[in-house]
């Protein structure tokens, strides 16, 4: 799963096959596939490892104080599965 980060409005949009844009407009991003997905604007692509959310979130009423963490990262901007459109 993939989401993007706007540096300008601090909003977090999870990127679906349509468009779909930050609060303030600055950022935008979809999915081309089920793995590349397309943003523009400055934004910082953040990535869910699928199998640990999934994980975590059928485990979440489980009797764990802090709950279940899963794995995210920061994905590079230079990156097979990110094509940026240039400003």
């Amino acid at each position: 799963m993939k989401l993007i980060y706007c540096t300008e409005c601090h909003d977090v949009v999870a990127l679906d096959t349509e468009l779909r844009g930050c609060k303030c407009g600055a950022c935008c991003g979809f999915y081309v596939n089920d793995l590349v997905a397309k943003v523009a604007g400055p934004c910082v692509v953040l990535g869910f490892d699928n199998r640990s959310l999934v994980y975590a979130v059928h485990r979440h009423n489980d009797r764990a104080p802090m709950g279940f963490e899963f794995t995210a990262f920061a994905v590079p901007d230079q990156c097979l599965t990110v094509r940026r459109e240039e400003d």
